[in-house]
């Protein structure tokens, strides 16, 4: 059967949002979260033994090969020399999930932040890294790519709410920064990954506000815009330049 362009593209879309989003929360009701007024975030979060980033390519041997052939290698993943680089300049991706999250949480107010709250909100990192963008010619250019878990649960262990998100549709809410300087400023790396995991916070808790005291999105201006702009106004504003 032909399908137009157009059409096949919006289909892979459409599929690819259900995959990311459709089957992404579930809970056990609204009754059960409404009695929720406060959470504590539990700060042991996991992560995977190793980021995912798409190394270096030689500029000039990746466009020639482009044009003589029509195709041209992909970057390989460095993940595991780029995670020890991460690890000897102090940047934790569980450390900056915890606090956008515990940031986006107290800015709304939705539910008090405290100790022995109504429920524990768990986060787990099951991917982090750095992806090279779509149509870039040059294959040097990265963006940061995260996906979360969430799960909150009640004094008494019932899975209130548990959701997942991640970057792929939303990666124009982030800068892209080149290979090179990534690896010559942890810094830099630090702030692109805290505007990934500000974008998944909105994502997950607007969720979590939708199904629980507060019915509807909360807006993003108020949530992920001030997190981005907390973690951009951060160290020297010149390295955070799109």
């Amino acid at each position: 059967m032909f399908w137009p362009k157009r059409l096949s593209g919006i289909l892979f879309f459409a599929v690819l949002w259900m995959i990311t989003n459709g089957c992404a929360s579930g809970y056990v009701s609204k009754e059960s979260i409404g009695t929720i007024r406060s959470i504590e975030i539990d700060p042991n979060i996991a992560i995977p033994y190793a980021p995912d980033v798409h190394g270096a390519v030689n500029v000039a041997n990746n466009l020639f090969l482009g044009l003589m052939t029509g195709s041209s290698p992909m970057p390989g993943n460095v993940g595991a020399s780029f995670g020890a680089y991460m690890d000897r300049n102090g940047v934790r991706v569980d450390e900056i999930v915890l606090r956008t999250f515990r940031r986006n949480l107290a800015e709304q107010g939705i539910f008090e932040v405290r100790e022995d709250a109504d429920a524990t909100l768990e986060l787990a990192v099951l991917r982090y890294g750095f992806r090279m963008p779509a149509f870039d010619i040059t294959k040097n250019q990265r963006k940061p790519d995260l996906l979360v878990q969430a799960t909150l649960r009640s004094k008494d262990e019932t899975v209130l709410w548990t959701a997942h998100k991640d970057t792929i549709l939303w990666s124009e809410l982030t800068h892209a920064y080149s290979i090179q300087t990534l690896l010559g400023n942890p810094r830099v790396v630090e702030r692109s990954l805290e505007e990934a995991s500000c974008v998944i916070a909105y994502l997950l808790l607007s969720d979590l506000y939708a199904a629980g005291p507060v019915i509807g999105r909360i807006a993003f201006a108020d949530t992920c815009g001030s997190c981005l702009y907390a973690s951009r106004s951060q160290g020297d504003p010149n390295r955070m330049q799109a």
